[in-house]
């Protein structure tokens, strides 16, 4: 907490800092063990005096400039950073339901592993965060719940199964298919399986969610168009947890 309060607190003149920092951090430090809920409006409050006290302070010429900047800032951050905040328990326990993520919208090549947020094949108006397990040539296959791709089995320690049942499909894949599949995935299983595994095709991803037994991806939705790729998590930048109705604030500033 103490880091982000720095950080607002910089966003004032130093004057400003050195008259009236030691007064306004106790006076934060009451709230927050006051009502904690409080903290994310008081934080807003600081970033708006901070910004309100910066332009008292400064000359036609640095507002002129001032303003630039910041519609220079705005128009970035519309390319480059997004926020987004997650609608589900899938990935759990590495991202929780009520993590709000900062995503680094930074054009890349996706790899294997590592966390993407995309676009659903089915809505594009809905966005998901999910694992890529493939990339195009490799060859995914689950037997007993464990992931074997390329023929080795993965050693994926941010996967959970809340689910000890073994189910014919969700946990030896690809198979028949004893749930609702979406067309995609009925045409990934028709057209991309060889010997009992699916391979990745030119352009596209294979993506699942750590809450492995418990995650509508592409077992289910089929695969993810490499187009559709939004980015990558950046941090946590505020996580609420709904059922306590209180904030998580030891996962702020928490990269996935």
């Amino acid at each position: 907490m103490k880091r982000i309060y720095a950080l607002a607190l910089y966003a004032y003149p130093r004057e400003f800092r050195q008259r009236f920092g030691s007064e306004m951090q106790q006076v934060f430090a009451a709230r927050y063990q006051r009502e904690p809920h409080l903290i994310p409006g008081t934080f807003a409050d600081l970033f708006v005096t901070a910004i309100q006290e910066r332009f008292a302070t400064m000359t036609f010429a640095r507002l002129t400039y001032a303003g630039t900047a910041l519609a220079l800032f705005f128009a970035a951050s519309l390319t480059v950073v997004q926020a987004f905040v997650i609608p589900s328990g899938s990935m759990e326990p590495g991202i929780r339901l009520g993590d709000h993520l900062i995503v680094n919208k930074l054009p890349h090549s996706p790899q294997r592993d590592e966390l993407v947020v995309f676009r659903y094949p089915e809505d594009p108006d809905q966005t998901f965060i999910k694992r890529v397990i493939g990339v195009p040539g490799d060859r995914i296959r689950m037997v007993e719940k464990q992931t074997i791709r390329n023929g080795q089995p993965l050693t994926e320690s941010y996967v959970v199964h809340l689910d000890p049942y073994v189910d014919s499909y969700r946990d030896n894949f690809p198979g028949a298919a004893n749930v609702h599949l979406e067309s995609q995935a009925h045409k990934m299983l028709s057209e991309n399986v060889d010997h009992g595994e699916v391979v990745v095709p030119p352009g596209m991803l294979f993506v699942m969610g750590d809450n492995r037994d418990r995650s509508l991806d592409s077992r289910f939705f089929g695969f993810v168009p490499q187009a559709n790729v939004i980015g990558r998590p950046w941090f946590v930048y505020w996580s609420y947890d709904e059922d306590a109705k209180a904030t998580r604030w030891d996962r702020t500033l928490l990269r996935p």
